[in-house]
């Protein structure tokens, strides 16, 4: 009887499992790249082109700016920032702000460039940032 069970739960989840592969495979989304990922176990359920380096995402732009004013605070916005990033990294089409490595720049004028030009350049100085005060990495 033990066996029987066991042998109805196994074929029902490779079942199961073909059904969520199948799934993914009619998923024919418009996009570069995509992940869905579950919430509580952590799992991949979706990824397409996961290793392709794209420009980030606006949302990402968003969420680096909420968890540097979140952990370093609003008064921060107000000091300034000596530029370290090399700009010879990002392709010639990406929006990236006009600023060479020792300049200095103001920090709400970084966070400006990034949500607003979308400057691509602007979040990798705010996690650098963030990472050189808090002495963790952020990502």
């Amino acid at each position: 009887m033990k066996r029987l069970i066991v042998l109805i739960c196994l074929s029902l989840i490779l079942i199961i499992d073909n059904k969520i592969v199948f799934a993914q495979d009619l998923l024919n989304l418009r996009c570069k790249s995509a992940v869905l990922i579950d919430a509580e176990s952590g799992k991949v359920l979706y990824e397409k082109n996961k290793d392709e380096r794209l420009p980030i995402a606006s949302i990402t732009k968003l969420m680096t700016f909420y968890t540097f004013v979140e952990e370093l605070g609003e008064e921060y916005i107000n000091g300034y920032l000596t530029y370290n990033i090399d700009n010879s990294k990002y392709k010639k089409d990406e929006p990236i702000l006009d600023i060479k490595a020792g300049e200095r720049i103001k920090t709400g004028d970084l966070i400006t460039a990034m949500l607003v030009f979308s400057a691509n350049n602007a979040p990798d100085m705010l996690v650098n940032e963030y990472e050189r005060v808090k002495k963790r990495k952020l990502y």
